[in-house]
């Protein structure tokens, strides 16, 4: 499907954190009694960026109201949810996202941050490294679930899933720097093999 004209503008906005502007093409767009969807998601997702998690949970609350079918709508009330510190309501939020969905990757990472958060690591880890598994290339899954293999004393563990992620191509700096504090409660047996991967996945020169 064809995004409108408005739709792929704000999107470049967005990207490039021109918050105001985006708003300044949305509006039109979310105002009345049948806002368009994608238009309205993107709203939500601009007013949690600026810090406005109360009306933002006001038009994810409409959203869903609106068009309960999308799982995506779900998920957007859910990182609401969660930002309200709601955690079980935006766990909620999330598993009816993924009923409707599977493949939606942030409303999995979503309901392992919950998971997390309410102190339960063992269904969080499971999300999370299911998560990984499905999308291996997406950054902030291989760190959530190395991160929660950490928080759980597997510290070995969390580096096996940093190096499957390099060796999937990630030269994220942010893995640079989680490999690093993981590697710092490495056993010794281990250290050697972090400090080779942090050379292999160091940060090169655009321009040698």
């Amino acid at each position: 499907m064809v995004e409108p004209n408005e739709i792929v503008m704000a999107r470049r906005l967005i990207a490039t954190r021109r918050f105001a502007e985006a708003m300044a093409v949305l509006g039109p767009m979310v105002r009345g009694a049948r806002p368009d969807a994608r238009g309205l998601a993107l709203c939500v997702g601009v007013l949690l960026e600026t810090g406005q998690v109360e009306p933002a949970a006001y038009q994810a609350e409409r959203l869903v109201a609106m068009f309960p079918g999308e799982g995506l709508h779900h998920a957007v009330l859910g990182d609401c949810r969660r930002r309200q510190g709601r955690q079980a309501e935006a766990a909620a939020c999330y598993e009816r996202a993924l009923e409707r969905d599977g493949s939606l990757v942030g409303a999995r990472l979503g309901l392992a941050r919950c998971w997390r958060a309410m102190g339960r690591h063992a269904r969080a880890l499971a999300e999370a490294e299911r998560a990984a598994g499905e999308h291996p290339g997406v950054f902030e899954a291989t760190a959530l679930a190395a991160t929660l293999r950490h928080d759980l004393g597997d510290a070995e563990g969390a580096v096996a899933l940093l190096r499957g992620a390099a060796e999937y191509g990630a030269t994220d700096d942010r893995l640079w720097r989680l490999l690093a504090f993981v590697g710092n409660s490495c056993a010794s047996g281990s250290a050697e093999e972090v400090a080779a991967l942090r050379e292999a996945i160091a940060p090169r020169p655009l321009v040698e």
